[in-house]
Parts: C-alpha cells; structure tokens; sequence
C-alpha cells in the first residue's frame, strides 16, 4: 500500500501543492512511516508532511501540533508546525483515490545525522533537550489524545508479522510484567516515541528535535533508552560498541539531568525498556521488509531473537555504575 500512496502523491497530490497552495521545487525525504517532502513556499523552504489516515487520524494530528506547542512554550529547540497555507494547521489534501492530512513545519538548520560527526556537545544538548520534553510533559495538566505504549502500533501488529510464535509468547509476557511498573507523574507521560539521532538535525554543535509522530505515553526512561539503543546498533547489530556508549551516555545525561531529575530507580530498568524497543523493531522490520531483509535487517533479527528467547539482556552495561564512576 505504501508505494501505491506514494505513487498518488507523485502523480496527483504533487500537482495540488503546486497549483493549490503555490509549493514548488518538492523534494522527497526520507519519511518512514509518513511522507515527507521539502518544497518552497514564498522563496523560503519548508518541511511538508502527508500522513495517510491509515497511519494517523485528525485527531492524532492535532494533539501531536497541541504537544509540539506546549514543548516550543518550554524553549525545546524543535522545529515549529506552521499555519503557512492557510490559518489551519491540519490540511486536508484528496486526490482521486486517497485522502492525506498535510502538515508544515520549520525547516531547521542543518543536516541530518550521516552528514556530521557527533560531538560531546551533540549528545549534551539531546539530553538537555530530552530533558526539557519531559519536563514539559510532567508540568502539564493536558491529558492529549494519543495512544500509551501497550497500544504501540508495531506491538498490536506483532502477532501477525513476526513469524516465531516463542518470540509472540515473550512479549506477551513482557508486556503483562512491564504494565505493573509505577506511573506516577514523574515517571511517566506523553514522550517522543521515536527519540534517537536520526530525529535530530545538526547545525555544528546545536540540535534541533523533529518527528514527533510516535508520540506516546510511555515512562520517561524509555525516549533514554531508545536514544541509547540505536547508537548501541550503529552499523553492525552484532558488534555493539560498549565503551563509545558508556562516554555518549555521561555526555547524554549530564545534559538531561540539567533540566529533569530522574531517580536511579529508572536508570536500574534501562534493560526492561531496551528490551521494549527490540520487540518494537523487531515488528518494524517483519512489517516494512520482510522477506527482502537487508543485511543490516538480517543480523538485527538474528540477534534480537536469540537475546529474546535465551532471556539475555540487550546490552551488558551497567548504565547505575556509569553515573557513580563520572559523579565521583
């Protein structure tokens, strides 16, 4: 279905923007599970967004704008939705065959994560801003309307998509034990989601957070954990690289711990919360690629599911001692 919406876009709703909404020189970017284009609106550049109700309701969107709002109110370095085309947010864009919710936004300066090397800074300024969004999050008394973590949309699927029923039998397991977890404010909210370097834009040692679509109720320490997970991955899903993580993570909290405390309580389930995302991938990947896997997507799989069925956790670092080591 996703080529076929692509398709629609190219050869129908390109042609509104333009003639519409006076959007040219559209440019495709990588959009995962949206459709993300940049194009120029009076002279000046801007990201635009075309979710597909299939993926994301009116509703979905709104909240997501309501949150990005109240983050921007916090001085979160993100990048801004925009009442450019009309004096909505939300636009509603057909075409023959397909409805799609256009949404504009900023476009920051910089580039994306593979056009720069991280820097200490880098990974202080994400987990200052990390720790702004939870900040933000904890201190507002909105209740948004957006899914909690059990209704993730790659867990609900996962049944249907990842073929080994033991691998089916653990997270269900999983899911039971991490649902007695304590959510009290500080603890749990409305997060990223999908909170790790491809979500951020580099201008030299400045971050600027975009993608809010995964936003979701889930404790705090899961954005961490995400934003850990994928540097832990990097290029090689067999061969994490421990000792680089352990440095990014001293940088990387510092930083959130300037802007929100969170107990060591939390820090202690990392391990619970890497092993959230691995299920969370995993579905990912059987959803989006399978059977035409990558390399990258074989070795991922492969690994993940031996950790999952021989009960081994992710990673063996001790992120409680990390903190000790450097506080000391």
């Amino acid at each position: 279905m996703k080529e076929h919406i692509r398709e629609d876009i190219r050869n129908k709703i390109y042609y509104e923007l333009k003639d519409k909404y006076n959007v040219s020189n559209l440019k495709e970017l990588n959009g995962y599970q949206n459709f993300v284009y940049e194009g120029i609106i009076d002279n000046k550049s801007y990201i635009l967004r075309l979710s597909h109700p299939s993926h994301r309701n009116k509703i979905e969107l709104k909240e997501e704008i309501k949150f990005i709002k109240i983050l921007d109110d916090y001085n979160v370095p993100i990048a801004k939705p925009l009442k450019i085309l009309s004096n909505k947010f939300i636009e509603e864009i057909e075409s023959n065959e397909e409805l799609y919710f256009l949404t504009v936004f900023e476009k920051a300066k910089g580039v994306d994560w593979n056009k720069k090397e991280h820097t200490d800074q880098n990974f202080y300024n994400a987990g200052k801003a990390l720790g702004k969004i939870h900040k933000a999050s904890k201190n507002t008394n909105i209740k948004f309307k957006r899914d909690s973590w059990d209704d993730n949309q790659y867990l609900e699927i996962a049944e249907n998509v990842i073929p080994d029923k033991k691998i089916i039998k653990n997270l269900e397991e999983f899911k039971e034990g991490l649902g007695e977890l304590p959510t009290n404010k500080d603890s749990y909210g409305l997060t990223h989601g999908d909170y790790f370097f491809g979500n951020l834009i580099y201008d030299n040692d400045k971050i600027t957070v975009i993608d809010f679509d995964e936003c979701e109720y889930n404790w705090f320490i899961y954005d961490i954990a995400v934003y850990l997970f994928y540097y832990l991955l990097g290029g090689d899903p067999k061969n994490m690289d421990i000792e680089y993580n352990k440095k990014l993570f001293k940088k990387f909290i510092t930083g959130y711990k300037q802007e929100n405390e969170i107990d060591i309580f939390w820090i202690e389930k990392l391990p619970l919360f890497f092993r959230l995302r691995e299920f969370i991938l995993l579905s990912s990947i059987y959803r989006s690629y399978y059977p035409e896997l990558g390399n990258w997507q074989k070795d991922y799989i492969e690994a993940a599911e031996y950790r999952i069925k021989n009960d081994i956790p992710f990673v063996d670092i001790d992120y409680n001692k990390q903190i000790t080591l450097f506080a000391n």
